[in-house]
């Protein structure tokens, strides 16, 4: 995975000078102009929640608004056998209530992969990790700081390897850092009067934060029980949970909280940095984030609130979620009457609670049609091999 992604990032750095490109590096057009995918969080409850899981709801609800994750409930025993039937990627038979979190659709699309990255039990403490960590506020602080990239070294108990590879990971960042430079023709917050007709917007910074090549490095513990659900999102494919039995990874993190794909640390060297150092500080060379490499996580962060431009922002809808997502399509067209706790969750913000999933509508070609077209194939064949005896 990693050598694909660097032969992505090395011929982006190539083909970037004769591309349509903005000037501003692709950290920092990240951070200022990506808007991150949205998770989708199912909470699955075999009955009505009882008050107290009813208050974690409402206080989590409202940690969403700065959040991208969506909280869908759904209450198992009030579908029916054909319903339940409708959910393949969602495990509806357990006894308690569960948290079960999926990729951002456009994940799962170009993976494949729809089953939940995360199945654990539903309470307090793990509805919060859901969305924040001490790792992730440090990876906030860092980028806000003016990192252009935290690398994060993920590791399996190994603390002692851990920390070498970070000694090793930081001698060389420290050597790219003086290597590269930041792109010419940037107009930063304090250079507005530089603005005129000639000036391509793409180009003028929307925040304050500093600008600068910088990187810093964070270690992470997959046995660290907080960072259980951070852990999930950066590590969910099954190839990097076999290399991480073996040797801890490394994982660069940009933007609003982007990941590229974990890399070995056994891959580790100067010139595997230095491509994918000059792909994050080049020049943004495609402005649609979904043709560029990563993924993103859940970030708990008000990233707006860091811009100051002024500047108008036209954000890309992004596409509806396919599979388990489909689900919440239909909740508000259900004729099943909802529950007390939806009233006591309140209006505003509240979470999508699934009563019912819809019959879904017969898609198929009624046999009639696909009679006649089976009928005047057959005609034409006919046909032909007459005209061919003919001849």
């Amino acid at each position: 995975m990693w050598n694909t992604t660097l032969r992505l990032l090395f011929l982006t750095a190539i083909l970037s000078p004769y591309a349509w490109a903005c000037q501003v590096p692709v950290f920092r057009y990240a951070l200022e102009r990506w808007e991150s995918d949205t998770y989708q969080l199912f909470l699955t409850s075999p009955g009505a929640l009882d008050k107290p899981q009813t208050e974690w709801v409402k206080e989590f609800q409202q940690k969403l608004k700065h959040t991208n994750l969506k909280l869908n409930i759904i209450d198992t025993s009030r579908l029916s056998e054909a319903q339940l039937w409708q959910l393949p990627e969602i495990d509806t038979s357990a006894k308690e209530a569960r948290l079960q979190l999926f990729r951002p659709n456009n994940e799962q699309q170009s993976s494949g992969q729809t089953k939940p990255i995360l199945n654990t039990a539903f309470n307090e403490v793990n509805l919060n990790h859901l969305i924040d960590s001490p790792a992730r506020r440090h990876i906030v602080d860092r980028l806000l700081e003016g990192s252009s990239c935290v690398w994060l070294i993920i590791h399996n108990n190994q603390e002692a390897k851990a920390k070498e590879i970070q000694s090793e990971l930081n001698t060389h960042l420290r050597t790219i850092e003086k290597q590269i430079s930041i792109p010419e023709g940037i107009i930063g917050t304090a250079e507005r009067h530089k603005i005129n007709e000639d000036t391509d917007l793409e180009d003028v910074l929307r925040s304050q934060i500093p600008l600068k090549i910088a990187f810093s490095s964070h270690i992470i513990n997959t046995q660290t029980p907080e960072e259980a659900a951070f852990v999930a999102q950066l590590i969910h494919s099954s190839g990097s949970h076999a290399t991480l039995q073996s040797e801890p990874l490394v994982i660069p993190v940009f933007g609003r909280g982007r990941k590229l794909p974990a890399m070995p640390s056994s891959m580790l060297s100067l010139e595997t940095l230095l491509r994918g150092c000059q792909y994050l500080c080049g020049a943004c060379s495609c402005q649609v984030k979904e043709q560029n490499p990563g993924a993103d996580l859940i970030i708990n962060e008000n990233w707006s609130s860091h811009l100051t431009s002024g500047l108008a922002v036209i954000d890309k809808e992004l596409p509806p979620l396919a599979g388990v997502g489909d689900l919440t399509k239909s909740h508000g067209n259900t004729s099943s009457p909802a529950p007390k706790q939806d009233a006591e969750l309140g209006n505003e913000d509240q979470p999508n609670v699934i009563h019912a999933v819809e019959e879904p509508a017969n898609q198929r070609f009624p046999i009639w049609i696909t009679l006649a077209s089976l009928f005047a194939i057959i005609t034409l064949c006919s046909i032909l091999a007459v005209k061919r005896k003919a001849s």
